[in-house]
């Protein structure tokens, strides 16, 4: 089952773009978003929370970070619907999310 993962990290010692490459060539990582440029970035795994962890803390090393699982239902904030549509529906492809449906 897919699910929806906010993963914080620290950028004064993660640098995004190797981040970034992690990221897309992992395959515990079926797709992400960073919603705002932040140090935030929303992870869709179909891995449980241990598993995924230990996957990023095996990228991570001794850099501090935060893993949380989320739910449509029990998070809120305030951004685009497609950032609560991408949590909602865990897609595994930008086009599942971001662009309109074909009719």
């Amino acid at each position: 089952m897919r699910k929806s993962f906010v993963f914080i990290y620290d950028p004064n010692f993660i640098d995004f773009r190797n981040l970034d490459a992690f990221l897309n060539s992992n395959p515990a990582i079926l797709n992400w978003i960073r919603p705002v440029i932040s140090s935030a970035v929303i992870i869709v795994s179909d891995r449980d929370l241990p598993e995924l962890n230990q996957t990023l803390h095996a990228h991570m090393g001794q850099h501090l970070y935060l893993l949380l699982e989320t739910s449509g239902s029990l998070s809120d904030g305030w951004m685009p619907y497609n950032v609560w549509d991408f949590i909602r529906t865990t897609p595994t492809r930008w086009d599942q999310i971001f662009l309109p449906p074909q009719s």
